[in-house]
């Protein structure tokens, strides 16, 4: 059985000269071993608040949730930002 796994990602952009830093939500697959963790789904550029992201991270971990939901989890973050 594939256990899935959530984690933050991190993404740094710069125009014009000017940097700007974005979080995004990545799943993993079977990361219970660092280096065998297999990105399954991502969705970066989510929201510059990494605090905020970390905790989101944190309830699809402990909640389980299949990796089909990513897409309808952020959406719901976003509309309530």
């Amino acid at each position: 059985m594939t256990s899935i796994t959530y984690g933050l990602t991190k993404t740094e952009y710069e125009y014009n000269g000017k940097k700007r830093v974005s979080y995004g939500i990545a799943v993993y697959a079977d990361a219970q071993c660092e280096d065998t963790a297999i990105v399954v789904d991502f969705i970066s550029d989510i929201t510059p608040d990494k605090a905020v992201l970390t905790e989101l991270v944190e309830q699809c971990n402990a909640l389980e949730l299949s990796k089909e939901h990513l897409r309808e989890i952020v959406e719901d973050f976003i509309t309530r930002c």
